[in-house]
């Protein structure tokens, strides 16, 4: 995943996907934006009707009922009642049936009126309501809770006051099924020479609402009416989980809230004017909201079809596009690593791709001569030296003085002489009579016997040499005379220690690369010392590292660019060095 994350590709395709992303989602934003609008736009016109039509309606029924109950007390059985000025109880009970008849027929006339009644100033009360005749002539005997009559005297004596709502038990002292949930009132204290003067009481109930606003046929939205003083007296839809703050609060008007678990509606509200009612309109905005979200899934699918044909076609165009820089990336590894073969002839379709190949070709071609060159200077400048060294000696002088002292130890009985100088004549064989630049590894290891005898001589038998290379690899070529110079630095530097001084030297195949070590037992170096030997070999100082810095030299003029030779001190006693190359099997 993290190499997916690191890719050109990834990169490349990343920008593109947030982008098509991005413009999807704000594409999909949008839509529903226009459409919540275009929504908004359509209830507000739908409201505005339906507000000058419910205070048409509004208006017309209660100016026409409260014309009608003024009519009520100018007729001679209301007036003469109201005054209550009568002879006999006979006389009564006929005024009485004479009034409650009359207004029994102007209510059931008026589909605008629930119920009529009239206050006297002694507190006496008479009318009539649905189920129930209302001529309760002395103030002991009215059944209305005091709450109604107290608010009912405190009318002023101009214009008309709505008192309540009221619950069906404030008016009829009891409640059933029959009693009204909410009772409204339009009250004025009336004055005149044929009656007196008395409180004229026009009731209004939900149910006169209820059938009003039904006739606007609205079933996906609710009616609120409140009075002056925020009381709310009729709701055509009692479900609502909205409290009347909420519906009357200015900052909810014309916006999308939620109500409760039915859903989201918007408010709109109004004033009547005349009554000084608010009306509020609850829509209901989940069917919108349905369509918004079919809408959306519409506009993401058709996002997603085009996202899909996008995506392909810039992988399309991404594949061609990496193709060409595969090739190049590849092309500069190869370069990294040494092989400077030409890239394809093919020309790239990417200018800038083109003249990069081009360039890379051009580069290589140069490099391999460079290279090339190179490696012959430092091949003929080391066939020189060698041959230089071996002019300077001459082999049939140093082997003839070599016998003249062996028999010279001989016949003054040093033995040990004689030996030294015996393997010393065998180690110098190979250096005087051959000029070779490289021999197998099973040579090295005979050069090798010879020279560890004369440190074995030298030391005292305090020294030992432990070769542990696999048969297999002996036929191995490697730079003539590599170990001997790590051996005698083990020698020099690994000092005398307690027991006999043991030099290691392991070889092993690893994949395509032939490692081989020499380790000692002696006393070490410090990890800063290594750490400056290696310094100064990379960068190329001999120093005092000359052995060290000769062996990697040929090594990697040898076994090419990619040899190394590594020093290490062994945590418990000694120093171990490492030459790695890249395995040849041909005979230089």
């Amino acid at each position: 995943m993290k190499n997916l994350y690191k890719s050109l590709k990834f990169h490349i395709l990343l920008p593109v996907l947030m982008m098509i992303l991005f413009v999807t989602m704000a594409l999909t934003f949008l839509v529903s934006r226009v459409y919540i609008g275009m929504s908004l736009q359509q209830e507000s016109e739908k409201n505005t009707v339906s507000f000058d039509t419910a205070a048409y309606m509004i208006n017309m029924t209660v100016n026409e009922s409260v014309s009608r109950v003024r009519r009520m007390l100018l007729d001679e059985r209301v007036s003469s009642y109201a005054r209550l000025q009568y002879k006999s109880d006979l006389d009564l009970v006929h005024a009485r049936i004479g009034c409650r008849d009359y207004l029994r027929s102007q209510i059931e006339s008026d589909s605008g009126l629930y119920g009529v009644l009239f206050l006297r100033p002694d507190g006496s009360l008479f009318g009539a309501l649905p189920y129930m005749n209302c001529f309760w002539d002395q103030a002991d005997m009215v059944q209305i809770s005091a709450e109604v009559t107290s608010q009912i005297s405190k009318i002023p004596d101009s214009g008309v006051s709505w008192i309540g709502p009221f619950s069906g038990k404030d008016i009829y002292g009891y409640e059933n099924e029959k009693t009204p949930s909410s009772v409204i009132i339009a009250a004025w204290k009336s004055v005149s020479v044929s009656y007196g003067e008395c409180y004229a009481l026009m009731l209004m109930d939900e149910g006169i609402f209820q059938d009003m606003f039904r006739l606007m046929n609205d079933e996906n939205s609710a009616i609120h009416l409140f009075t002056a003083d925020k009381s709310e007296f009729f709701s055509s839809d009692y479900r609502t989980s909205l409290s009347p703050e909420t519906l009357l609060s200015k900052k909810n008007h014309g916006r999308i809230i939620k109500n409760g678990e039915d859903g989201s509606v918007c408010l709109f509200a109004g004033s009547l004017g005349n009554p000084d009612w608010t009306m509020v309109r609850e829509v209901s905005m989940n069917d919108y909201e349905e369509s918004i979200r079919k809408i959306t899934r519409m506009v993401w699918l058709l996002s997603g079809a085009v996202f899909v044909f996008a995506i392909g076609c810039y992988l399309i165009w991404l594949k061609r596009f990496m193709r060409s820089f595969d090739m190049l990336k590849t092309g500069i590894i190869r370069l990294g690593n040494g092989e400077f073969v030409p890239m394809e002839d093919k020309p790239f379709s990417v200018e800038e791709f083109e003249s990069m190949r081009q360039e890379m070709n051009k580069t290589g071609l140069s490099l391999a001569r460079h290279m090339e060159t190179i490696r012959r200077m430092e091949r003929e400048q080391l066939e020189l030296e060698l041959r230089n060294f071996q002019t300077i000696l001459s082999p049939h002088m140093i082997f003839n003085s070599i016998t003249a002292i062996k028999w010279m130890a001989v016949m003054m009985g040093a033995d040990p002489v004689d030996n030294m100088l015996t393997e010393l004549s065998e180690m110098l064989r190979p250096v005087l009579r051959e000029w070779r630049i490289q021999w197998t590894i099973r040579e090295e290891l005979d050069h090798l016997k010879h020279y560890t005898r004369l440190l074995d001589l030298r030391y005292g038998n305090n020294f030992k040499l432990d070769c542990q290379i696999p048969e297999t690899l002996n036929d191995l070529f490697l730079p003539r005379f590599t170990l001997q110079p790590l051996i005698e630095n083990a020698c020099q530097h690994g000092g005398r220690p307690k027991e006999a001084l043991i030099v290691t030297v392991r070889a092993a195949r690893e994949e395509n690369l032939i490692t081989m070590t020499v380790a000692d037992n002696g006393r070490g170096i410090s990890q800063e010392k290594t750490e400056e030997i290696m310094e100064m070999i990379r960068s190329g100082k001999r120093g005092n590292c000359i052995g060290l810095y000769n062996v990697y030299s040929r090594l990697v003029i040898c076994k090419g660019e990619d040899s190394s030779l590594e020093i290490e001190a062994i945590k418990s006693g000694g120093t171990k060095v490492t030459l790695r190359w890249g395995e040849k099997t041909e005979k230089n």
